[in-house]
């Protein structure tokens, strides 16, 4: 994989012909539909699936020759395996990536720090009534991204990976005469249980494939990828991946 992906970047860096502008200065919002799966250890590591709805929010800033940039978002969507229905939402108020390191030459590469809280929470009424499955994590990791642009076409290519933080999962066992699905209690369990880590606890790998036909800038499209495994007890596994469309502003 590591050999297809530098020669995909060997390939546009001979044959695009750089340009000034850049998308990631401008302030976008963005709507797509993903394919979610969600192995849940507690819920018998059944796979659930589903469409996960989104919005997001991404609003860059230039900070003498580095950027800044926050990104919000929020999907929900409901989830189902063998006939059993399940609902899933997931919202990650604070995403921010510090380009510190900054290359401007045909290949446009920038790199630097990446922070971000996510929150994710599942319900399995058929399955599990009373209880709710959650996963919150803290996460410090690192940032890259590449782009390139002719008179007919910019792409660009993002990757997060995270390196170190903080993950919150549900106890292994829960009183089975007691149901947990208040709002009171799903705030405190959320960030009640974190555990510590680096890749012996946790991963969390997200991509973006981004399109846009530099004669009508104000559209683009997105294929985002989004990986997160939890390798200790209750372990999990989730994937989502889709298309997104991005409206630009006017400039």
């Amino acid at each position: 994989m590591k050999k297809s992906l530098l020669f995909i970047l060997f390939f546009l860096h001979l044959t695009l012909e750089s340009r000034s502008q850049d998308f990631d200065a401008l302030r976008t919002i963005s709507t797509g539909i993903d394919i979610s799966q969600i192995k849940e250890g507690l819920n018998h590591g059944l796979v659930y699936t589903g469409p996960l709805f989104k919005f997001n929010y991404r609003r860059s800033w230039d900070l003498n020759k580095h950027t800044l940039t926050y990104e919000g978002r929020f999907g929900l969507g409901p989830l189902s395996t063998r006939e059993m229905l399940g609902l899933n939402f997931k919202i990650t108020p604070i995403d921010l990536s510090y380009f510190a390191y900054e290359n401007r030459k045909r290949i446009y590469f920038k790199a630097g720090p990446w922070f971000s809280v996510d929150y994710n929470y599942q319900l399995y009424p058929n399955h599990q009534s009373g209880y709710s499955f959650y996963f919150t994590n803290i996460n410090l990791g690192f940032v890259a991204s590449a782009s390139f642009e002719n008179d007919d076409i910019y792409l660009r290519i993002r990757w997060k990976n995270s390196l170190l933080g903080l993950v919150s999962r549900p106890p292994i066992y829960r009183n089975p005469y007691f149901f947990d699905l208040s709002l009171g209690t799903y705030f405190k369990d959320q960030h009640r249980t974190f555990q510590g880590g680096s890749f012996n606890v946790f991963n969390n790998t997200q991509a973006e494939v981004l399109y846009v036909n530099p004669h009508h800038p104000r559209i683009g499209f997105a294929y985002q990828f989004w990986y997160f495994t939890y390798s200790d007890e209750p372990s999990l596994k989730a994937l989502s991946h889709g298309i997104s469309i991005l409206f630009f502003p006017k400039t």
